[in-house]
């Protein structure tokens, strides 16, 4: 009889091993597994695909443009090359040529297959300053990811009123006990694109401090409470209308089981060690956050409002009841006020302890600008800060869409960028102007945009 484990391992089986790692954020991994996968005779185009990605996603441009002329001579043309074709170039700053290469293909695609097409072809148009080219193909993507499966199994509404009655309904705690056992995590927060994951390896850089990128373990405990308080419930926690009276009932024992899982999902940290978690959207979950941990410190990421809303209309992400609202540039605008009205709420009733950073200060006056984050967590400076850049190309697990940005060295051209979409945004600006002021923009030119 054969021996089973002497046979060849499944293709599929491979390319279902990688798409976890990747789901799971374990780049290097997963990078790893497709490099074995894509050396065998029976490798697919999916499975190539995916390396080109990964390969391009870390920077690595060369090793990335070898291996997609090795898929091309060893499997038919496919139009997925075509796009990782042009995803290298732009990583090249060829842009031109990349749109030279795009712009036909993308004709040549439909139904679904064409909203990435669209999604790239819309930021190389940005590049040369065709914003209404951009934006119409930013347009047509999000309709095109609106009227997907994925986009239709989402509800905007059911957020939005969420956002709204909790804020109507949180009020202050009574005395919370605080972890016996260990020091309080950090929280990195902020709206999506707000440059969280440029802080996240800026402070990465310091030997103490560990930083878990993008993990719903603060969500996860929101329903662990909830699903306790209301066994019988489908709904989900945030949008059921016993959250956040749930949290005035809950007992010792259950913060501190929720305290347990949060270490057990993340990992006991060793002696000395600054814990950070980093999920831009626990901006919502704030008040959950100081049940669980009452002396746990916030660093909230802010950027121009504008900016932020654009550059999220302008993403394609891996759409949940909150991403999709991005499809949508009101929705984009109005979910902007929600989230950080209700911030604006926690931050009145709770005694937060909050270091404000804001992208562009970052990016116009990096030095003194890191100097006073790490200060605030009571770190010493480290001359590592100022190459974060290989803080993050050295990362072995990462999951969020600004990873591309991060492994370059600081650029300024997304600041101020939603100036030369103001015609396209006009219907929005009534919302975010007041949030533009209230964080210290202004809705005309400062003189420093790129």
């Amino acid at each position: 009889m054969e021996n089973p484990t002497s046979r060849p391992i499944d293709v599929a089986a491979l390319e279902g091993h990688a798409g976890q790692l990747i789901e799971q954020g374990r780049i290097e991994e997963a990078t790893q597994c497709l490099r074995r996968l894509c050396a065998r005779p029976d490798a697919r185009p999916n499975a190539w695909f995916r390396l080109l990605m990964l390969l391009e996603m870390q920077g690595k441009v060369e090793e990335a443009a070898a291996a997609l002329g090795e898929a091309r001579r060893r499997l038919p043309p496919n139009p997925g090359f075509t796009l990782m074709e042009a995803k290298i170039l732009r990583r090249q700053e060829k842009i031109e040529q990349a749109i030279a290469v795009l712009e036909p293909a993308a004709k040549r695609v439909s139904g679904g297959s064409r909203i990435p097409f669209q999604y790239e072809l819309g930021q190389l148009y940005d590049r040369v300053n065709a914003c209404d080219k951009a934006f119409d193909c930013f347009l047509e993507a999000n309709r095109g990811a609106a009227e997907s499966p994925p986009g239709r199994r989402h509800d905007n509404r059911q957020t939005s009123e969420a956002l709204k009655r909790i804020r109507r309904e949180f009020r202050p705690f009574g005395d919370v006990s605080a972890d016996p056992e260990r020091a309080a995590p950090v929280f990195l927060i902020g709206f999506p694109r707000s440059g969280t994951t440029l802080l996240d390896q800026i402070i990465s850089s310091c030997p103490s401090v560990r930083v878990a990128e993008e993990r719903s373990v603060i969500s996860n405990i929101g329903a662990r409470l909830f699903q306790m308080a209301n066994p019988d419930a489908d709904t989900p926690w945030f949008v059921h209308p016993d959250y956040p009276a749930l949290l005035y009932r809950a007992k010792e024992e259950d913060l501190a089981a929720a305290r347990r899982f949060f270490w057990r999902e993340h990992g006991l940290q060793p002696e000395g060690i600054l814990f950070t978690d980093k999920m831009p959207l626990n901006l919502m979950h704030a008040g959950i956050i100081r049940k669980v941990f009452p002396q746990a410190k916030f660093i909230l990421a802010l950027r121009h409002p504008c900016d932020v809303v654009l550059s999220c209309f302008m993403q394609e992400f891996h759409l949940n009841p909150f991403m999709a609202r991005f499809l949508d540039l009101s929705d984009a605008a109005h979910f902007y006020d929600e989230a950080f009205s209700l911030w604006d709420h926690y931050t009145k009733i709770l005694d937060l302890d909050v270091h404000v950073i804001r992208y562009e200060d970052v990016v116009a006056d990096f030095r003194p600008t890191a100097a006073s984050l790490l200060d605030f967590l009571g770190l010493e400076w480290t001359d590592a800060v100022l190459e974060f850049d290989k803080t993050a190309r050295g990362k072995t697990r990462i999951n969020t869409p600004s990873y591309r940005q991060v492994t370059q060295k600081i650029y300024t051209r997304s600041s101020g960028r939603w100036l030369r979409y103001r015609k396209h945004m006009e219907s929005v600006l009534p919302i975010l102007e007041p949030w533009v002021l209230k964080h210290g923009y202004s809705m005309e030119p400062t003189g420093t945009e790129d």
